[in-house]
């Protein structure tokens, strides 16, 4: 265990361990407040008691930040990635662990931008898609767990099927691959 000459201590939680601070440069000590497992606690918290208008106002942010910053965001990942490959690794496995619905939305998203089926700057996401079809499965009707989450193309990509908005509905992991490239005869309305 490693301690700071300053006496750091997490004012919630009392942890002493350097290693268990985050980084700021902008404090005398160049270390946050709280430990990461505190300042994680808190972030989690104020997450699931956010408004959805301020949940999509945080996002927005986000992927308006992320837009503009994409190449040092890029640098840095590498240089992380460069210094530690086991550990980024671990985290990407972890995450995709984690986020499997989100997995097969962005290998289909890049799969479509391969076959050149992905329309120029159309803006596709899991989350639109499921608030615009109320979180219903299209091929049967029945909510959709987040885990069992899939996209269906109405029309398939192998049937000459766009990868746009219009054409893709939520539906369950099981129904989709029961349904395969079968165009249905009716599905519930939108």
């Amino acid at each position: 265990m490693s301690s700071t000459p300053s006496g750091k201590v997490c004012p919630t939680c009392g942890e002493k361990d350097i290693s268990k601070f985050g980084k700021n440069n902008a404090r005398a000590d160049r270390l946050m407040l709280k430990c990461k497992k505190c300042t994680n606690a808190e972030g989690q918290k104020r997450r699931e008691e956010e408004t959805l208008e301020q949940r999509e106002e945080r996002l927005a942010y986000h992927a308006t930040y992320n837009a503009s910053h994409r190449e040092q965001l890029n640098a840095a990942a590498k240089r992380r990635y460069q210094n530690d490959p086991e550990r980024a690794k671990a985290e990407v496995s972890a995450w995709q662990a984690s986020h499997p619905e989100l997995v097969r939305f962005y290998t289909s998203q890049r799969r479509a931008r391969e076959k050149g089926t992905l329309q120029p700057g159309e803006q596709v996401s899991m989350r639109l898609i499921y608030q615009r079809d109320h979180g219903l499965c299209y091929i049967c009707g029945k909510p959709v767990d987040r885990r069992e989450t899939s996209i269906d193309h109405v029309v398939a990509l192998e049937s000459g099927g766009q990868n746009t908005v219009e054409n893709m509905r939520l539906a369950h992991q099981k129904c989709n691959k029961e349904k395969r490239t079968k165009a249905l005869v009716a599905s519930p309305e939108v």
